[in-house]
């Protein structure tokens, strides 16, 4: 129940505080390397998601309208056991996967990339 309320604690710390203007890179991999992680950016996006503001989330990482469905079912499904109640658990196979391992990697190569497509990708915005 503590982490329940934790949870919830959080989001709405995202939702009042602003991590995009004022936070520092949190990311070691990003620290180190000055590139981005596949989870680049995720913290200021879950914050204007928090806002209401799905544009400017998926600016941040896009990668967000995939993963954010599958944490937020966990989420419930932890909660909802936590009260006696069993959901079904997500499953994806062997295939399933290999193929989410494939685009973790495929994402986090392709935004770092300073053209095209990568360059939208990245968890800055573009300037002007």
């Amino acid at each position: 129940m503590a982490v329940g309320i934790g949870g919830l604690l959080g989001c709405l710390a995202l939702r009042l505080l602003d991590p995009a203007d004022t936070g520092p890179v949190l990311c070691p991999f990003r620290a180190l390397t000055g590139l981005d992680c596949p989870g680049c950016g995720m913290t200021r996006a879950l914050s204007r998601l928090a806002q209401g503001r799905i544009g400017p989330a998926l600016d941040y990482n896009v990668g967000l309208v995939i993963v954010f469905p599958a944490l937020a079912y966990l989420y419930l499904r932890w909660l909802a056991a936590s009260f006696g109640r069993q959901w079904p658990p997500l499953r994806l196979g062997r295939t399933g996967s290999a193929v989410a391992f494939a685009v973790v990697v495929a994402f986090a190569v392709v935004r770092n990339l300073p053209i095209g497509i990568g360059r939208y990708l990245n968890s800055q915005p573009i300037p002007g």
